[in-house]
């Protein structure tokens, strides 16, 4: 037990001896860190000194040039314009000054030519390299390297003063600059943004069209000009300077950017029958060769840009009097009014026409949002002439789906929630099956019965859906709540038989035995729950 004692203090001294090495150890390591540390510091503080200098030197040379362009240093922070003169101006009497230095020397001509063609402008070295590459690309993409010089200085050969020459020409390449920057700026603000194939589309299209005299040149306006153009021509759907356009592409329907409002229009407008707003058509040379000119060029846009809808022209037997806008207010204004049933409402607004406005002339000529209305409208009719298919029947919805009756004829809304019973079409009988509902009628129960009774005595069955609807103290013109479909309350007869849109009242449209079709008064004309006792 003694020697274990011992074995275990021995154990011990080697641990504490170990654990006072690794602290002299650890002391050591800590103090070279914090030396390192010390260095670090002091080179940080060396490295921001020196850049300070760099910077204050890079100060001093930005002056030293400025002072050797002629002009204040402030001047070159100024617009993208302000630059490019800068440029312009350092450039010449650079060349200027290093031709007279070059030619006292009595150095031949051609060594002269090289030298001048090698001298930098000290606006090289101020900005930046993707600054200068973006600016002069851009520049001498409109003018070339003899172009340059339209704006220089000039030794007056009398007072030897230099003297600053406008060349020929200067301010309309300038104006043309600043229109291209101006149509950039237009483009960019596009969204979405066209694809690199629809502006090469674009371009071609716009050079197309400005070939055949239907365009302005788009580089022949001024800024004026153009601001001008985007407040938008008096009452046109193109009031936008540019607007992407559907155009058929080789292998899809391209959005293309088109300067809508740089079409050549007639100088004094045409009056739009339906709203009496002056409308400035194109120009009649334009409107004859239309179909010609854009044949390489096919898609929606070739009608949209009109501001006449003349689409309608190609299937309607007269001209077209009213101007596109009010045939996108007319479309919306048929579907709010009348629901699904406008759809079969769209005719052509022209009082003698009537024609029934297709499919694809809807999907042209309405807003987009009317559109899918529109298009939602005629999937809804075509699926509800599925057996499976019933119309909500709650007071306020309008939608209509297909069923699934595998368990139960205990069906609900998918958009409101409304229950109701497929089989017998009305709310759901609850506590009651559709067998103990029909046995309850067949017994005779007082409730339905009278139920039943009241039903067939108040309402009458909507002649375009068949929903139970009852009248109101209003006048005899109904429209049903449900699928918006309009009628005779007395005779059921279709109202858009009674009442044309030519707007004159069709009294033989009444059925038979109706008092309306031997009345003197129109249905719009009595008002009750039941037409006047003869």
């Amino acid at each position: 037990m003694h020697q274990q004692i011992e074995d275990l203090q021995g154990t011990i001294n080697d641990l504490l001896d170990e654990n006072k090495t690794l602290k002299i150890q650890m002391s050591t390591k800590i103090e070279e860190s914090i030396s390192l540390l010390q260095k670090i510091c002091k080179m940080n503080i060396d490295i921001q000194t020196s850049l300070n200098e760099k910077r204050a030197m890079a100060d001093e040379v930005d002056k030293l040039r400025a002072q050797i362009a002629g002009r204040p240093p402030g001047m070159l922070e100024t617009t993208q314009r302000g630059i490019i003169i800068s440029k312009l101006l350092s450039r010449s009497e650079s060349i200027y000054e290093n031709y007279n230095a070059i030619q006292e020397e009595g150095l031949p001509n051609s060594k002269i030519e090289n030298a001048a063609s090698d001298v930098k402008s000290p606006l090289d070295s101020i900005l930046s390299a993707d600054e200068a590459r973006r600016l002069f690309h851009s520049f001498q993409d409109w003018f070339d390297e003899q172009d340059l010089d339209s704006i220089s200085l000039r030794r007056c050969s009398v007072c030897r003063k230099m003297r600053l020459t406008k060349v020929q020409d200067a301010d309309e390449k300038l104006r043309i600059y600043d229109t291209a920057q101006h149509l950039v700026s237009v483009l960019t603000s596009l969204d979405p943004q066209p694809t690199l194939e629809a502006r090469q589309v674009a371009k071609r299209l716009h050079q197309h069209l400005t070939s055949n005299g239907i365009m302005k040149p788009l580089f022949d306006l001024a800024i004026s000009e153009l601001h001008t153009l985007e407040e938008g021509v008096p009452h046109d759907v193109n009031s936008s300077l540019v607007q992407l356009l559907e155009l058929n592409g080789t292998d899809e329907v391209l959005r293309v950017p088109i300067f809508t409002q740089l079409l050549q229009r007639e100088q004094s407008p045409v009056e739009c029958y339906i709203c009496t707003e002056p409308v400035y058509d194109l120009i009649g040379e334009a409107l004859s060769k239309w179909d010609t000119i854009c044949s390489d060029y096919d898609g929606d846009w070739k009608w949209k840009v009109l501001p006449f809808p003349l689409k309608l022209e190609q299937r309607c037997s007269h001209t077209v009097g009213f101007c596109t806008e009010c045939l996108e207010n007319y479309i919306e204004a048929q579907l709010d009014q009348h629901g699904r049933a406008g759809c079969h409402l769209l005719t052509c607004p022209s009082s003698d026409c009537g024609r029934r406005l297709e499919y694809d002339e809807v999907k042209l000529y309405a807003r987009q949002e009317t559109f899918s209305k529109y298009d939602e409208y005629l999937k809804l009719e075509a699926l509800s002439k599925l057996p499976s298919f019933r119309w909500c029947l709650a007071e306020n919805c309008s939608y209509g789906q297909i069923h699934d009756l595998i368990e139960s004829n205990h069906v609900s809304c998918e958009e409101c929630g409304y229950e109701m019973c497929f089989e017998h079409q009305m709310k759901w009988h609850n506590d009651l099956t559709c067998e103990e509902f029909d046995s309850m009628e067949e017994n005779g129960d007082p409730r339905f019965r009278e139920t039943r009774d009241w039903v067939n005595a108040n309402t009458k069955q909507c002649p375009s859906c068949g929903v139970n609807t009852q009248k109101g103290p209003g006048c005899f013109h109904m429209t049903c709540t449900l699928c918006r479909h309009e009628f005779c309350w007395e005779c059921l007869a279709s109202w858009s038989d009674i009442m044309p849109r030519s707007g004159q009242y069709n009294q033989s449209a009444h059925r038979d035995g109706c008092y309306f079709r031997s009345s003197n008064r129109q249905p719009t004309q009595v008002t009750g729950e039941r037409v006047p006792i003869r």
